[in-house]
């Protein structure tokens, strides 16, 4: 019988396969990739189940929109599969694979299957969870009034209601979903208050759409990432960093990322040039991520 984890298997086996040894330039238009049986057989009980997992795959279409808003383009994922006892031969569609490995905002993956493992989990919650789908997989990030969220996919509790009869079941079943490995995404919602008046009113709502490839490659990138950080901070703050480091080593990839990209960027900040860049850079980790530097008297 089909689990629908094999979905985040299957990326987990084509990631370590075929995404990571992508060449840079391709002339043919394909990407022709052979897995042999024994090593579909590491991750998947029977060769079966691979199988049917790459039915699913195989759905995957590439939608990419052009500068007029009526033209598109639209590539196959996958070319053709050829499966013998001694593996199976894969073709991708080189474009489509770049744009799925590297998507963009005027780009949008498409999988009818996928869809409908989210709209059947979220049919409980009597909200368009078609549309809601629609959203979080054109954008990865998503922000909206909760007023118009609520026009947009049919709801009708109040503001006041709205976290914890909607937002949070919807967040913490996408997350489940992702978690058993029958969506290759999952989704964060974060909510912003008004200062003014008793509890906060809520006047925003932000989706964050996070992509299963993207945790594998910010996994990867991590050892890399730290090191850069570590060698920035022994050069900019030679006594604080054993500390900096300690609190860094604790946070997730992604909050790793951002501050990568945050220190290697740190000239494009508008308060560089201000301060001390040692001290941008300090105030920043302190503040943003609460890593703390001990006071000695």
């Amino acid at each position: 019988m089909f689990h629908y984890n094999q979905i985040i298997t299957l990326l987990n086996i084509f990631d370590d396969q075929i995404y990571t040894t992508l060449p840079e330039e391709n002339i043919s238009g394909t990407i022709n990739s052979f897995i042999s049986s024994e090593t579909i057989l590491k991750y998947f009980k029977t060769t079966e189940e691979f199988m049917f997992s790459l039915s699913i795959y195989i759905q995957t279409i590439i939608k990419e929109r052009l500068e007029d808003p009526q033209n598109l383009l639209a590539y196959p994922l996958v070319r053709k599969i050829k499966s013998t006892k001694e593996g199976v031969e894969i073709i991708h569609d080189y474009k489509a694979l770049q744009l799925y490995l590297h998507p963009y905002e005027k780009v949008t993956i498409l999988n009818s299957f996928i869809k409908a493992v989210f709209v059947n989990a979220l049919s409980k919650y009597n909200l368009k969870a078609d549309i809601l789908y629609d959203l979080l997989t054109q954008n990865s990030l998503y922000s909206c009034t909760p007023e118009s969220l609520k026009a947009t996919l049919g709801i009708n509790y109040t503001n006041s209601m709205l976290k914890m009869r909607i937002l949070d079941p919807v967040e913490s079943a996408i997350h489940k979903l992702y978690q058993n490995g029958e969506l290759p995404f999952y989704i964060s919602i974060t909510i912003e208050k008004s200062l003014f008046g008793s509890g906060g009113k809520i006047i925003g709502v932000n989706f964050e759409t996070n992509n299963h490839l993207a945790v594998l490659r910010l996994a990867r990138l991590r050892p890399y990432h730290i090191q850069f950080i570590i060698d920035k901070l022994i050069e900019l703050l030679p006594f604080d960093y054993p500390f900096l480091e300690e609190g860094i080593n604790q946070l997730d990839d992604k909050a790793i990322d951002t501050i990568y990209h945050m220190i290697r960027d740190i000239k494009l900040d508008p308060d560089y040039g201000k301060i001390e860049t040692s001290t941008l850079i300090k105030y920043k980790l302190q503040h943003q991520y609460q890593i703390t530097v001990p006071r000695f008297n």
